[in-house]
């Protein structure tokens, strides 16, 4: 398998300060995720920088208990 050249950052915090996502993107992060927070809404936007065919891959382990 091969890696891509870069690696995504999203971030997750409980911070519910205004603009504390913008300060986030601003400092270099692709994406953030503010807690609590569904399986869902973190799947979503995980998708969003994981390539589908290997999430889905990756997804179809996880669920083999």
């Amino acid at each position: 398998m091969t890696r891509s050249a870069t690696l995504n950052w999203v971030e997750m915090t409980a911070e519910v300060m205004a603009g504390c996502r913008e300060q986030c993107l601003a400092a270099g992060m692709d994406d953030h995720v503010l807690k609590p927070v569904t399986m869902q809404f973190l799947f979503e936007v995980l998708g969003k920088w994981v390539p589908a065919k290997r999430a889905a891959h990756e997804l179809a382990e996880t669920n083999t208990d």
